[in-house]
C-alpha cells in the first residue's frame, strides 16, 4: 500500500515538474504593454500589467512596450528662418511623447525595428524649423508663439513617419508638450532692433514732449482768456455803479480841496459836479 502511495506522489510531483518546465510567469509592470511573441513572430495578443502564466513550451517570451510620457532633449544649435526672412537659431529643444497602450504597442513591434530611437532627429529638427517659418522675427523670440505651432506640425510629422492607420485614428505616438531652451536672431538683425528701438523710444518721448507743451499753450491762453472774461465782467459791473452822482458824493468826501489850476484833476471835478447837478431842481 505504501509504496502505490509513493507512486502516486511521484507521478504528481513529475506532473508539476513538467508544468512548470512548461509554463513561466511574466510581469508586465504599469504603465505598459506585453506584447507576445510565438516562435518569433509577434502575435496579435498582449497582455496588460499585472502578473501573468505563459506557455514556454513553444518558446513564447513577450516584449515589454512603455506606455509612460518620455522625454528626447537635443542640445545641438540648428539654424532655421523666420516668416520674414530673418536668419534664426535654435538650440536646446525637446519633446514628451506617449506610445499608444494595447493593440498600437503590438503594431509598433511589428512595423519598428529600432524602438530605441522611434522618432530620428532630423524628423524633430525639419518640425522646429517648419514652426520659425511660420513666425514674424519680432516674435519668433517669444516661445508661446513658436511652440504650439512646433507641437503640432511635429505630431503630424511623427503621424506621416511611421505611417499608422487604424479606421480615421493616425496616431501611434502622441506628442504630449515641446519646449525651446533658446531662440536668437542673428547679430545684426538683433542690432538693427535695439537700434530701431531706442529710435522708437526717442519718437515716443518726443511726441510726448511736443503734446505736453501744447497742452500747456493751451492752458495758458483758456487762463487767459478767462482773466480777461473776469476783468471786462468787473469793469463792465464797475461802470454801471460809478454814476456821476457818486463820483461828486467821492470828489466831496474824498478830496482836499487842492488842485492846480487847469489841470485834469480839476476838469475831472468839474465834469461830474456839473454832470451830478444837471438833475438838480
Amino acid at each position: 500500500m505504501k509504496t502505490v502511495k509513493k507512486l502516486v506522489i511521484a507521478i504528481l510531483v513529475l506532473i508539476v515538474m513538467v508544468f512548470l518546465v512548461g509554463c513561466s510567469e511574466t510581469v508586465v509592470p504599469d504603465g505598459t504593454t506585453g506584447v507576445v511573441v510565438h516562435d518569433g513572430i509577434v502575435s496579435d495578443e498582449y497582455l496588460q500589467p499585472g502578473r501573468h502564466t505563459t506557455d514556454d513550451s513553444t518558446h513564447t517570451s513577450i516584449v515589454i512596450v512603455d506606455n509612460k510620457i518620455k522625454t528626447a532633449s537635443y542640445s545641438n544649435t540648428i539654424e532655421g528662418q523666420s516668416k520674414d526672412d530673418v536668419i534664426i537659431n535654435a538650440s536646446g529643444y525637446s519633446f514628451s511623447y506617449r506610445i499608444g497602450g494595447g493593440a498600437k504597442s503590438v503594431w509598433l513591434v511589428k512595423n519598428v525595428s529600432d524602438r530605441e530611437n522611434i522618432i530620428p532627429q532630423s524628423i524633430v529638427e525639419n518640425a522646429l524649423k517648419d514652426a520659425l517659418l511660420e513666425v514674424e522675427a519680432k516674435n519668433v523670440t517669444k516661445r508661446v508663439y513658436v511652440e504650439p505651432i512646433f507641437k503640432e506640425i511635429l505630431q503630424k510629422r511623427i503621424n506621416e513617419y511611421l505611417g499608422y492607420h487604424n479606421g480615421e485614428d493616425t496616431t501611434l505616438i502622441t506628442v504630449t508638450s515641446v519646449s525651446i531652451g533658446n531662440l536668437s536672431p542673428e547679430a545684426a538683425y538683433d542690432q538693427e532692433l535695439s537700434r530701431g528701438a531706442i529710435l522708437t523710444k526717442r519718437a515716443e518721448n518726443d511726441k510726448l514732449e511736443y503734446e505736453t507743451s501744447i497742452a500747456s499753450a493751451e492752458t495758458q491762453a483758456e487762463l487767459a482768456k478767462y482773466e480777461a472774461e473776469r476783468l471786462t465782467a468787473g469793469w463792465e459791473e464797475l461802470s454801471e455803479k460809478f454814476t456821476p452822482e457818486v463820483a461828486a458824493y467821492l470828489i466831496i468826501e474824498k478830496w482836499d480841496g487842492h488842485c492846480t489850476p487847469g489841470s485834469p484833476m480839476e476838469q475831472l471835478i468839474e465834469y461830474y459836479v456839473s454832470e451830478a447837478l444837471k438833475d438838480e431842481p
